[in-house]
């Protein structure tokens, strides 16, 4: 078990790079276009813009990592 955890974790960043590029994955513009048509052709309301926060997140990071230098 510990082998597996320890395969898991990468205490150099590692999990913040993972997150950071789900992060600028799900930021895709492409993305938030596909949710609105989804809700247009299923008669759901328009989701929430998640590109504000989600930028701000990311440069978080960035900066998180740039002052870990």
């Amino acid at each position: 078990m510990l082998r597996v955890h320890a395969g898991f974790v990468d205490h150099r960043g590692g999990r913040r790079r993972r997150l950071l590029t789900l992060l600028e994955t799900a930021n895709d513009s492409r993305r938030q276009t596909y949710f609105r048509l989804l809700a247009v052709v299923n008669g759901w309301p328009p989701p929430d813009d998640l590109t504000p926060p989600l930028t701000w997140f990311i440069a978080a990071l960035h900066a998180h990592a740039s002052d870990q230098r």
